[in-house]
């Protein structure tokens, strides 16, 4: 049994989430948070939670998607959850980060350590020109 504590892998969207699409001529959101984590080998996964918050581009969210994904951060760490990783597109990034901490330390709820990843190339398929 791992001694690691239980992890939260929360999907976003943006572009780690996306594949080259012909017909749109560019990128588009293609991947859930599992299939971008197929990669990862099984037992790293025993102690992970994996949420499938987003499907869209970044540069899509409104404020108050960003605070609906705060709540559910607060969420997971009461249920427990020691860590969480945000993979996130960069066009949000800051704001991402800056309502985690600002509303963590407002509501001294957010006690697990958070991290925004964010990703300028898609995870699975390389862009094509």
């Amino acid at each position: 049994m791992s001694k690691r504590g239980k992890v939260a892998f929360v999907g976003t969207g943006g572009t780690i989430s996306m594949t080259y699409s012909d017909r749109q001529g560019g990128l588009i959101p293609t991947e859930s948070a599992g299939s971008i984590l197929e990669a990862v080998p099984e037992n790293y996964k025993e102690n992970l939670e994996i949420i499938d918050w987003g499907h869209q581009p970044s540069s899509h969210y409104t404020i108050r998607m960003t605070v609906d994904l705060v709540q559910l951060l607060y969420k997971l760490v009461q249920d427990g959850i020691s860590g969480i990783v945000i993979a996130c597109g960069t066009d949000t990034l800051e704001e991402m980060a800056y309502l985690t901490i600002f509303y963590g330390h407002i509501l001294n709820q957010l006690s697990s350590q958070v991290l925004c990843f964010p990703s300028v190339l898609p995870a699975l398929k390389p862009h094509q020109t």
